[in-house]
């Protein structure tokens, strides 16, 4: 290869070499600029959601700060006795309960509804022959 020949392809390599630089160098800043248009998005939400959860917080200090934390856990207690109570008085109904008098009475009233139904079947039967 002469000295022309070697200097040229030299200039050929820095020109290609140029051109992949150039191309890293749009793909970073284009990196950027999606990063840059992120922040600007998200940060005003995250300093809103932040001040949110600030004002939230501070609400709930001041509010057990005066003592309504007793208050509310008293309430807990009342509302939790009153519940067991109920399920006490609902336990106590349901064992009660005569379950073998309860089928024997749906027996009764499925023997007694039968009749009747065979009755109501037949009467349909006939009004539906009626020529009206």
């Amino acid at each position: 290869m002469s000295t022309e020949n070697y200097r040229a392809y030299q200039r050929e390599k820095r020109r290609s070499g140029n051109g992949f630089l150039a191309a890293i160098t749009v793909l970073v800043f284009g990196i950027f600029l999606v990063i840059l248009i992120a922040a600007l998005v998200l940060v005003p939400r995250l300093v809103r959601a932040a001040d949110a959860a600030q004002t939230v917080l501070t609400e709930i200090d001041t509010t057990l700060g005066e003592g309504k934390a007793e208050q509310m856990l008293e309430d807990l207690h009342t509302l939790v006795e009153s519940s067991s109570a109920g399920v006490e008085t609902a336990t106590e109904k349901l064992e009660a309960i005569d379950i073998d008098s309860l089928n024997g009475a749906i027996g009764d009233l499925a023997t007694v509804v039968e009749p009747l139904a065979n009755v109501v079947e037949q009467l349909r039967g006939v009004v539906e022959a009626w020529p009206f």
